[in-house]
């Protein structure tokens, strides 16, 4: 539904590598010529890169956002406050939680299990948490970065390429040089590291050390409209 609005208001699309739909399937509900971007996860194993690749070109996807940050699985001390857990515990707190709230329990029980469409549809989510987290690459380096730039162009000759993570000026610069079109300024929502910056606090350094004729995008934070007209200001 959401892809169907976006290509309706000729809007950029994004689709998660850990999504519940596939590019394929992402493609067939819009407008095959509306702009899609996967959003694609550093992985240990390349050839999963690769299929991840080759499904987002088949679909007619126009750009990628590599996503370096994430690369290992966050301290998340909410979740752990909460009890929440992949795959969940069911603690007795949990139970009362789902007892209390009748019709997100009903919802829950009468629907298919989710799962992650790109990696292995038939099998629940929660089954791969383990399989995901031994995914995760923290020993990835640029050289990789240019591999995955170069493996997208190889299938999308005229595709766009973006590196999301990005809150330093010298790296927004390696980027550039490693042959990204654009850089995505983000800490991945703060839940990565506690003493990360903030996206809006380092935009501008960014933008004057990339200049004009590059696109920076800035992920994080915005929660009303002039949030985007501080962002638009800094660069």
């Amino acid at each position: 539904a959401v892809a169907a609005a976006a290509s309706a208001r000729r809007a950029l699309y994004s689709l998660s590598t850990l999504s519940t739909s596939t590019p394929e399937q992402i493609a067939a509900g819009g407008s095959a010529d509306a702009p899609k971007l996967f959003q694609l996860y550093v992985w240990k194993d390349r050839r999963l890169v690769a299929r991840m690749l080759d499904l987002a070109a088949d679909a007619g996807f126009s750009a990628i956002a590599l996503t370096v940050d994430l690369t290992w699985y966050g301290n998340r001390e909410r979740d752990k406050r909460n009890g929440f857990t992949i795959p969940p515990n069911y603690s007795v707190r949990q139970v009362v939680d789902a007892l209390a709230r009748p019709a997100w329990t009903w919802d829950l029980l009468t629907h298919d299990v989710y799962s992650y469409a790109n990696i292995d549809a038939d099998v629940p989510a929660e089954a791969l948490a383990d399989f995901i987290n031994a995914q995760m690459a923290p020993d990835f380096t640029w050289d990789d970065a240019a591999w995955v730039v170069s493996e997208w162009r190889r299938r999308v000759p005229d595709g766009k390429v973006a590196m999301k993570g990005i809150v330093r000026p010298d790296d927004a610069l390696r980027a550039r040089d490693a042959g990204f079109d654009g850089v995505w300024v983000s800490n991945h929502g703060g839940r990565q590291l506690d003493g990360a910056p903030a996206p809006i606090d380092v935009l501008a350094p960014i933008r004057a050390a990339v200049g004009d004729d590059f696109d920076v995008i800035l992920d994080g934070g915005v929660q009303r409209g002039t949030d985007i007209l501080k962002a638009l200001a800094l660069g």
